[in-house]
């Protein structure tokens, strides 16, 4: 049975903890060193909130924190511009092959192709651990479905106070890559590191 623990950011396989795949990038690429870390993942966390509620039709907008309503706003625009469809938010996923979970986003129709978004609501996006990130969630999507099913192609929305940016990551490189950190980070926590 899978399970994930979402205070704890703890993915479970038959009782075993198994990695994350924002746990795998930060062993790595340590990019959280700010004292007010919390702050802006609350933030964060919001926002995603707020998107998720909204693309489901549920939102209260009196409801949102003030903070929040600008980069809430870029969401909207974002999605209007780009015609985007969500299918799914927020779906926890495991693998059975690698044995690892991860949390996508959301997977969502553009221009009649599956993609995979993520939101994200810090001030630079990085291109190397966001691409790890996204591929991460793609391989844990893609293993469970069909060919016809399978996510083509991935989307970093960076959603700031005033504007949106757009990051789609196709380096045909990363999915090796993320599974060699999967395979050395399962090395060293087993070695005690």
């Amino acid at each position: 049975m899978n399970q994930y623990t979402e205070l704890t950011h703890e993915y479970k396989m038959d009782g075993t903890i198994v990695p994350g795949v924002t746990n795998i990038i930060n062993y790595f690429f340590p990019i959280y060193k700010r004292d007010d870390i919390e702050w802006y993942a609350s933030k964060g966390k919001a926002v995603h909130k707020a998107c998720e509620l909204y693309d489901r039709g549920v939102l209260n907008p009196s409801g949102i924190n003030e903070v929040i309503i600008p980069f809430f706003e870029q969401w909207k625009l974002c999605k209007e511009a780009l015609k985007i469809k969500v299918l799914k938010n927020e779906t926890v996923l495991f693998s059975k092959k690698f044995r690892f979970g991860g949390t996508m986003d959301k997977l969502v129709i553009i221009n009649d192709k599956l993609t995979l978004l993520e939101i994200k609501t810090t001030s630079v996006i990085n291109k190397v651990t966001s691409s790890y990130q996204t591929i991460g969630y793609t391989i844990l999507h893609n293993e469970e479905v069909k060919s016809k099913d399978k996510i083509k192609k991935r989307l970093i929305v960076q959603l700031k106070e005033n504007t949106y940016n757009l990051f789609w990551p196709d380096k045909k490189s990363d999915e090796h890559e993320f599974l060699s950190l999967l395979s050395v980070y399962n090395i060293l926590k087993r070695e005690g590191k």
